[in-house]
């Protein structure tokens, strides 16, 4: 997963938990976005990590 995060970043996204609504995160759900923008959320580890060799 640092592996991915660090590919990603060098693309200009970040990867966050994603946000519960409330006061909190998932701690097993992971929103992509670049800037302000959201790209995509509610996703997995191995999802983040497959976006990160496509990308």
């Amino acid at each position: 997963m640092k592996e991915a995060i660090k590919k990603l970043e060098s693309k200009g996204c970040y990867i966050d938990n994603q946000f519960d609504g409330w006061f909190g995160t998932f701690p097993d759900r992971f929103e992509l976005h670049k800037g302000d923008e959201i790209i995509m959320d509610n996703l997995s580890e191995s999802q983040v990590i497959s976006l990160a060799e496509i990308l």
